[in-house]
C-alpha cells in the first residue's frame, strides 16, 4: 500500500498525508506481531519443547550473511531510534492485545489443543 507513495515523485502535502497514515498503521500491526511473539509464543514454544524433552538447542557462530545482516540492523537502530507511541497499547500477553476478544479469542481458545485443555485442568 505505501509502494505507490514511494516509488512516484516528491509527493504532494496529500500524499504525504496519507503515507504518513499507512506508515503509522503498518508500525501498530508490527509492534503488535513482535509482542505477540515475545509475550506469547516464545515462552509456549519454550514450554512446548520442554515438554517433548527438548531442554536446550544446539548453537553454532552466525555465518558472513547473518554477521551482515546483524551489522545492517545495529545500523538501522542508531538511525532510526526507537520511539514510542501513546496511542497504542503494548505489553505482555493476549490480554493487552486489542484483537483479543474481537478478532482473536486469545492464545489458550485460538491455538490450544484438547490434550493442552485436558492438562491445564488437571494442574
Amino acid at each position: 500500500m505505501m509502494a505507490p507513495f514511494l516509488e512516484q515523485g516528491p509527493p504532494s502535502g496529500d500524499d504525504r498525508v496519507r503515507l504518513r497514515s499507512l506508515a503509522i498503521r503498518y508500525s501498530h500491526a508490527l509492534w503488535r506481531h513482535i509482542d505477540a511473539e515475545n509475550s506469547v509464543l516464545f515462552p509456549e514454544g519454550a514450554e512446548r519443547l520442554r515438554r517433548c524433552g527438548l531442554h536446550e538447542l544446539p548453537d553454532r557462530p552466525m555465518n558472513e550473511t547473518e554477521a551482515a545482516a546483524r551489522e545492517g540492523a545495529a545500523a538501522l537502530l542508531v538511525r532510526y531510534p526507537s520511539v514510542e507511541d501513546s496511542a497504542l497499547t503494548r505489553g505482555d500477553g493476549c490480554f493487552m492485545c486489542r484483537a483479543h476478544g474481537e478478532t482473536c479469542n486469545g492464545l489458550e481458545a485460538e491455538w490450544w489443543t484438547d490434550l493442552e485443555w485436558d492438562e491445564f485442568h488437571i494442574r
